[in-house]
């Protein structure tokens, strides 16, 4: 709800007139994680120069880096590159001020008052730089800074500070003057023992109890602690008949340290489960930030949905009698799903009997494709035409999503793959919440539902009360995500539909760009090896020629090539050639197929011609007579030569000739 909140917040200030502003070249920039320096700045804009390769640059005009500042990705630190800054950074311990306690911040400030009150003296004569005439003007400086010491207090509590003698103090002008205000930081919190206390033995026994902690019987600190004691006590007592020295108690402070010192990621999966860790420490919450762009982040998973469905061809389900209805099989169908994580859009859906790789890569060639026709065919009335390159595959590992193939097509097209912790379904939230949805408000109308788990289902007998066929629960599914959720308000986007959200964003930031076609063909295409002919590549009933495929038959004919082809795109295959068939590098050759074939797929030209056959049947019926007729005439000559064809031509050929004797 709180984007609803954005429209209340105060209006941004007009467009001003960008502002030259001065720049160092000491001064650091970072500008898409590239810490750089600025080389120019003029009338023009600004160049800056990447610190570690100089062959990187990025130009700014005046509007662009006012644009810049506004930026949270965009950081200028002034003077960040600067060697004296440095040291006194590397003196200090800290890289500012406001990283050190709240009294080391109070110890500084009151150092710098005291310098500033020696100043002030010097300029009205009080004093001078001599160390004899600083030593005298210290008591007057020290009564400043108490006083000051208190006003800055609260409720009559105060901290001040001792100053030093005349050589010390003239050390704090100096790191002022050459660190600044770092240069008066103390360096207390580096001092101290850093060196481990106990000895190796002593360490190792005391990490032997602590990591007792990680067990599943979820033992006290206490509990181990005197465990621990025990142990050392009866080391100490052969080690005394041996006379070795005592192994020394670590203190029962420093045991809880080591304690607490445990990762808490392995404190939780120790003490009760790996699953249980992951869940609470699993690194997303909130969704993905920075995501703006459609088709930025596509996340995808399949399920077994909740609902038994029958084997069986729809269109004869109708006809066949209630006792082979009975004995119909039933199955449960695996459903994988891709979504959109900016406008929660569902641009690919695969129904199937099982989970495997062709799945995964048909969800991804349905995100670069336009299923508005195959969504009108089931009559549907709102467009499915959410396509685009996507920038970040998110899936789970399992060998059905992540394997050398799916790899290797998002490798291809510039698709980074991202595999979030194994068992962290939060980690993928918005593809969870998507099934669930679907599961919910679509499969929940029908008879024979699985539920998630046998408590859950109880008694119901979901295989027995199977109603619906494989091929009905593809079509209702397509449905109701094109229909019904594309266009109802998401709660993840205050409301708007996923529909409207893509038109919206999709005017601001367009999607990537989709590969052309050549491209896509050998990302998701099949091989197939033909033999070239006169008429150029037969494939599916469909010719492809071109001249250089007329030039390969008359070159290199009597030969096999490898082809490509796209399932979900006829119009067109690629040849894979050598080098010097049809130039000079080897490759593969685009070859056009017929016109009306362009962007239709192998099933949609499969039910074609499968309705072409059905249309004809009838003609091949009726014509059978007299095809078996011209077959019978056609074997005359074989059974019976005398009244074959040829005598019958040449009986009749002599009757005309005697007809026509005066």
């Amino acid at each position: 709800m709180a984007r609803r909140a954005h429209a209340y917040l105060p209006k941004r200030p007009r467009h001003r007139q960008a502002v030259r502003w001065h720049t160092d070249e000491a001064d650091k920039a970072s500008i898409a994680g590239v810490v750089c320096r600025c080389i120019q700045n003029d009338k023009d804009g600004y160049i800056f120069q990447s610190v570690t390769d100089e062959t990187v640059h990025f130009t700014f005009s005046h509007d662009e880096y006012e644009a810049q500042l506004n930026r949270q990705d965009f950081d200028f630190v002034p003077a960040g590159l600067s060697l004296e800054k440095a040291r006194a950074k590397l003196k200090a311990g800290v890289s500012s001020i406001n990283e050190l306690a709240a009294q080391a911040q109070h110890v500084v400030n009151l150092r710098q008052i005291a310098i500033w009150k020696f100043n002030e003296m010097k300029k009205l004569g009080l004093t001078s730089s001599t160390r004899s005439e600083m030593k005298k003007a210290i008591p007057d400086i020290q009564a400043y800074v108490d006083a000051e010491a208190r006003r800055l207090g609260k409720d009559g509590n105060y901290t001040s500070i001792t100053i030093p003698g005349a050589r010390q103090f003239e050390r704090w002008i100096l790191n002022l003057r050459k660190n600044g205000q770092l240069g008066l930081a103390s360096r207390r919190h580096r001092c101290g023992n850093r060196k481990q206390r106990y000895n190796g033995e002593e360490y190792a026994l005391a990490m032997k109890h602590a990591y007792r902690f990680l067990t599943p019987e979820r033992p006290t600190a206490a509990i181990l602690y005197r465990d621990l004691k025990a142990e050392i006590s009866g080391l100490n007592n052969d080690r005394r008949k041996k006379r070795m020295k005592d192994l020394r108690l670590p203190d029962e402070d420093y045991f809880y340290a080591r304690i607490n010192e445990l990762a808490p990621f392995d404190v939780e999966a120790g003490r009760h489960s790996v699953e249980e860790a992951k869940r609470s420490f699993h690194p997303s919450n909130g969704g993905i930030p920075g995501l703006f762009r459609p088709f930025q982040r596509v996340e995808v998973d399949d399920w077994e949905a909740h609902l038994h469905t029958l084997l069986i061809d729809a269109q004869f389900w109708e006809a066949i009698s209630p006792e082979l209805q009975a004995e119909a099989k039933r199955t449960r169908c695996n459903l994988s799903v891709a979504i959109c994580c900016v406008t929660r859009v569902i641009p690919a859906l695969v129904l199937g009997l099982g989970p495997d790789s062709t799945s995964t890569l048909t969800l991804l060639r349905m995100c670069m494709a336009d299923k508005t026709a195959l969504a009108h065919s089931l009559g549907c009335e709102t467009p499915w035409e959410y396509r685009g390159n996507i920038f970040q595959f998110a899936a789970d590992e399992g060998s059905a999503i992540l394997n050398a193939r799916t790899q290797g097509v998002c490798d291809f097209l510039d698709i980074e793959y991202q595999s979030p912790q194994i068992e962290t379904p939060q980690q993928r939230a918005r593809v969870e919440r998507v099934i669930q949805t679907i599961d919910i408000r679509s499969l929940l109308r029908f008879s024979g539902r699985a539920f998630s788990n046998p408590q859950v289902r109880g008694k119901y007998e979901a295989a027995v009360r199977a109603c619906l066929t494989v091929n009905e629960l593809a079509a209702l599914l397509v449905r109701f995500i094109v229909d019904e959720y594309h266009n109802t308000p998401h709660a993840g986007l205050d409301g708007e539909t996923p529909r409207h959200c893509w038109l919206r964003l999709t005017k601001q930031f367009a999607p990537r760009s989709l590969p052309g076609k050549a491209t896509l063909r050998l990302a998701f295409g099949q091989p197939y090896t033909i033999t070239l002919q006169p008429g150029g590549i037969e494939i599916f009933g469909n010719w492809y020629t071109s001249t250089k495929v007329a030039q390969l038959y008359r070159d290199f004919p009597q030969r096999e090539y490898l082809v490509m082809v796209d399932g979900e795109d006829l119009g067109g295959i690629s040849l894979q050639v050598e080098a010097g068939m049809v130039g000079p590098k080897a490759g593969w050759l685009s070859v056009i197929g017929p016109e009306c074939m362009n962007g239709v797929s192998a099933t949609v030209w499969d039910m074609a011609l499968k309705a072409m056959r059905r249309e004809t049947k009838h003609i091949e019926e009726i014509t059978a007579e007299i095809r078996n007729r011209a077959i019978a005439f056609a074997r005359m000559p074989s059974e019976n030569p005398a009244s074959g064809p040829s005598g019958a031509r040449l009986s009749e050929s002599g009757t005309d000739r005697n007809q026509s004797i005066p």
